[in-house]
């Protein structure tokens, strides 16, 4: 229950931009979801990826310069990465489906605000999350693949 708590705050933290596309990401499974890399073999990403890959900011595994509130040629912002931390924590406690739907509740769209701007830009960012180690990865479609899971140090 504490880091479905975390994993709200960490939502609720997150640039509006961020969210908005996140929002779109998450609510019409635009790109397949799951937990524990960026992105996986299976074309699966993270919620922040596919936020960014609808955004037009994720090109070569990074994202593009201009897209400052959500990271930087070093990786994503600490907010971001939060969120990335406490989502894969409760994806692989719960489910991702059950990580899912806490995001969700957290990015229902307020009214008149958080509409996404779609930017094309060049450049880079994020590469991984820190330190890793190999394990199944839970897709939303409930589906199995190989993915990288956060290990704490």
């Amino acid at each position: 229950m504490i880091l479905e708590g975390e994993l709200r705050a960490a939502t609720r933290a997150l640039p509006s931009d961020l969210r908005a596309w996140m929002r779109m990401a998450v609510l019409e499974r635009a790109v397949a979801l799951c937990f524990g890399e960026y992105e996986d073999s299976d074309g699966g990403a993270c919620p922040v990826v596919a936020a960014a890959k609808l955004a037009g900011a994720w090109q070569g595994g990074r994202i593009v310069d201009g897209f400052e509130t959500w990271g930087g040629p070093d990786g994503p912002t600490g907010r971001v990465e939060d969120f990335v931390a406490y989502f894969d924590l409760v994806s692989d406690g719960k489910g991702v489906e059950h990580a899912l739907g806490v995001v969700r509740s957290e990015i229902r769209p307020r009214e008149g605000k958080e509409k996404p701007r779609r930017r094309v830009l060049a450049g880079a960012c994020h590469r991984g999350r820190g330190s890793v180690e190999r394990r199944g990865c839970e897709r939303a479609s409930g589906e199995s693949s190989s993915a990288t899971s956060l290990a704490k140090s």
